[in-house]
């Protein structure tokens, strides 16, 4: 059952609207600076539920969120900010400490972060709390799916960052993270092993998980053309897990079966924006190599998703973008050769987003998606014999933010 806190996270966030708490000094020097957003959302889908039961409408698209910093010395920043999301299946609404850290500035161009960071995935990770930060309602599955959105939220351990001038080659910035990310049973890696481990003939129920080191890179280059940038993330992990492996397919039953996987992955991406135009595309790949004690020694899987978007805003009220995402979870079967039903083996996504700016603190928006395969659906909320290779899913989504 579902721990529903973030009505507490969002009463509180009233309160401070309401009462002395803006006597805080807000981005003033030596003072606290006082941040947060509460987004509520509804998703109405044809034939598949998209992570929760969509088909009917699903009003379990919530993001709450506060957060608390303060400059100690010239040099040092404290902060912290507490969340709660749902989206579906995922998130259950409770608070978590979504990032608590340190940054000390060494100098104008090297910084320390320590404590627990965004994690570097793609252009858009770093942000993604921030429903009122883009112009879509939900960002392209291809790089961002929601079923991992938990396990890369975050990491917990150091970054190293810099920014250098190149003069007239732009400017050059790296950030550098080593720790633990977040892993719980109950949702991001673990419920997406569960789900479809060896495109769905094996159900894993894991217990137990047991992480190495993760490590994460950036690279983002300013060019020297006006509005271009690129950029490139890296990370990897190694998990371990133990559980109950099933499978009908296979006659299995083993209540103690040990999952292994090494993942890594690469994403390379291009923005460009000129005025009111904004031009974005990603590319990405993961590999895993996994193993599963009482089935199989060491396999091989490589993910393949990319997408490209335009966005325009017409108005200082208006915003309009367009993107369309392709996603592959077994890149060597794109036709579904392998899979349970074929069109598991894709998800090609169109999407168009209407975002309207009511007030400074107000965004409202609207999208549809036609959606062509089911790749990133989840068999709790779609039995393979319900599955429809073609279905729609619209969005509806408010946020205030200060």
């Amino acid at each position: 059952m579902k721990n529903s806190m973030a009505p507490l996270l969002g009463i509180l966030l009233m309160i401070l609207l309401t009462s002395s708490a803006w006597a805080i000094e807000i981005d003033e020097p030596g003072g606290i600076d006082l941040h947060g957003f509460i987004s509520q959302g509804f998703l109405q889908s044809t034939d598949n539920n998209f992570f929760a039961n969509t088909e009917n409408g699903s009003f379990e698209l919530k993001d709450t969120g506060i957060s608390f910093s303060t400059d100690i010395t010239a040099r040092i920043r404290v902060g912290i900010q507490l969340m709660a999301y749902e989206m579906g299946d995922f998130g259950s609404d409770a608070i978590q400490i979504n990032w608590a850290n340190g940054d000390y500035s060494v100098n104008d161009w090297l910084g320390i972060k320590i404590g627990k960071m965004k994690l570097h995935h793609g252009l858009y990770n770093t942000g993604r709390d921030g429903d009122f930060l883009r112009t879509s309602i939900l960002l392209p599955q291809s790089i961002y799916n929601e079923a991992w959105r938990s396990t890369v939220a975050g990491i917990s351990g150091f970054e190293i960052y810099s920014s250098l001038p190149g003069g007239y080659l732009g400017r050059l910035s790296m950030n550098g993270q080593v720790g633990k990310v977040d892993i719980n049973l109950d949702s991001g890696v673990a419920t997406t092993t569960k789900e479809q481990l060896l495109e769905n003939t094996i159900i894993y129920d894991p217990n137990d998980i047991q992480q190495d080191t993760a490590f994460v890179g950036r690279l983002l280059w300013e060019t020297p053309f006006p509005g271009l940038s690129l950029n490139t993330t890296f990370w990897t992990v190694d998990l371990t897990m133990t559980g109950t492996a099933q499978s009908d397919y296979l006659s299995l039953d083993d209540d103690n079966s040990v999952y292994k996987t090494s993942a890594q992955s690469v994403t390379g991406s291009l923005e460009y924006s000129y005025g009111d135009f904004l031009l974005v595309s990603e590319y990405s790949i993961c590999k895993y190599d996994f193993s599963l004690s009482s089935v199989f020694s060491k396999q091989k899987l490589e993910t393949e998703g990319y997408y490209t978007s335009l966005a325009y805003r017409f108005t200082n009220w208006l915003e309009t973008g367009y993107y369309y995402s392709v996603y592959y979870p077994n890149k060597d079967d794109k036709k579904g050769e392998r899979f349970v039903v074929d069109h598991s083996a894709w998800l090609k996504d169109s999407c168009l987003s209407f975002r309207f700016d009511i007030l400074d603190n107000w965004v409202f928006k609207l999208e549809g998606h036609l959606m062509n395969g089911t790749a990133v659906m989840m068999n709790n909320n779609n039995p393979d014999a319900q599955k429809k290779e073609d279905w729609t899913l619209f969005g509806a989504k408010a946020t205030f933010s200060f």
